[in-house]
């Protein structure tokens, strides 16, 4: 009886172990691919939308549990948070990837300007002008806001609609060039983002003429410096014309003399000590020259500029907030929440306390910085952080800097 039961179990054995070789495999789904809501996303500086990004079993089916890491292969344009946020950053393209171990899946980011900061209105400071063909280059102002309401001086295009008779391009700190190539009249438009202007210039050629013969360049051209113009005359056989009485006025400021007298080779100079006082007199002014021409006519113009302020001297600290511009202590602590744009910066003024242009940022620390931006005479710069910590954000314009803490937290 013993020895059968053992040939009993030992068979159950056997059978036991041939049923499990014909067991198939369970096999567990795995990943084939990573889903995103789109390949392209179209976002403006400031905006925030998620990547939404699905793992996808064999079957297409959308896969709970694991991790998806995000990456940006441009960060200072598009970021993205481990928990797939976009935010769009400063103007140009980055692309962002969701992978799941092996697989993955990328979108495009394009990010666009604030709209608010392109250029909405631009106006050519003359409706037309006109110059004789030996005049050379001159120049005229073009004044530009933004969608804030606020003056800026933007890159601008210059396109003539007669180039055998005028070309022209920008000349920097808002002013254009102006070249008369051939008797006519052509006309020019200027354009930068959202605004364009026209003006009408005919070129003369018709004897004795007075122009603009040197002007100072862009760069000299701020508050309380004092600048060169040269007006020179010449006969109807283009010949200079020496011993001609010319007359000076300018819009503001100061000039070394209201009249002078052309020397040897036409030529007559005189000194204008700018204004200082840019908040009431403005940024944009003009110097005039008339005198009588040798065919008894009277001849002249004026030569549009624009006057920046000068080197900064002083600069105070601010924060923007709903409630406006904030001055804040130099080196004190800014308390600022996660996932929140920050629009902190300074305001700098030159020696005679115009607001001054030129701030720049260096900052340490955690999260990134969105770009600038003016508002109210200070320079702003957009800073965010999705991680929270201390950095030191430091402002400088000419010789001064200062610095403020930000202290992000949740």
């Amino acid at each position: 009886m013993h020895v059968r039961r053992m040939l009993f179990a030992a068979a159950a054995l056997l059978l036991s172990a041939a049923a499990a070789c014909d067991e198939t495999p369970v096999n567990l789904p795995e990943a084939t691919s990573v889903s995103v809501a789109a390949t392209e996303m179209k976002m403006t500086v400031g905006d925030a939308a998620p990547m939404a990004a699905q793992v996808l079993d064999q079957q297409g089916r959308a896969m709970s549990g694991g991790s998806v890491a995000y990456s940006s292969d441009n960060p200072s344009v598009a970021s993205v948070d481990p928990g797939g946020m976009v935010r769009a950053i400063s103007p140009g393209t980055a692309n962002v990837t969701a992978a799941y171990g092996s697989v993955k899946a990328t979108a495009r980011v394009t990010v666009d300007r604030d709209e608010r900061a392109l250029v909405k209105t631009l106006d050519v400071l003359a409706d037309s002008v006109s110059f004789d063909v030996r005049a050379g280059t001159q120049t005229l102002v073009v004044q530009g806001y933004n969608g804030f309401g606020q003056p800026v001086c933007p890159s601008l295009t210059v396109r003539s609609s007669d180039p055998s008779v005028v070309t022209a391009g920008p000349a920097g700190g808002c002013r254009i060039s102006v070249v008369p190539q051939f008797r006519g009249t052509a006309t020019l438009v200027v354009q930068a983002d959202r605004g364009a202007d026209s003006v009408r210039v005919r070129v003369t050629s018709d004897g004795a003429l007075a122009f603009v013969s040197s002007r100072p360049a862009a760069s000299e051209m701020f508050a309380g410096n004092t600048v060169t113009y040269g007006v020179k005359v010449m006969d109807s056989a283009g010949k200079p014309f020496a011993g001609r009485a010319v007359r000076f006025d300018v819009s503001a400021g100061t000039l070394s003399a209201l009249t002078g007298t052309t020397d040897s080779a036409g030529v007559v100079t005189v000194k204008w000590t700018l204004p200082t006082d840019l908040r009431t007199l403005g940024n944009y002014q003009t110097f005039f020259f008339r005198t009588v021409l040798p065919n008894g006519l009277v001849g002249g113009g004026n030569d549009p500029a624009y006057v920046n302020p000068g080197p900064a001297v002083t600069l105070s600290m601010v924060q923007y907030t709903s409630s406006g511009l904030t001055p804040l202590a130099e080196n004190s602590t800014l308390s600022l929440p996660l996932y929140a744009f920050a629009y902190v910066g300074a305001a700098a003024a030159d020696a005679y306390g115009n607001p001054s242009t030129g701030v720049s940022f260096s900052y340490t620390g955690p999260g990134y910085t969105c770009g600038t931006f003016q508002l109210g005479g200070a320079t702003l710069l957009c800073v965010y952080s999705y991680s929270p910590g201390t950095g030191t954000l430091t402002a400088s314009a000419g010789e001064v800097s200062k610095s403020v803490i930000l202290a992000f937290h949740d």
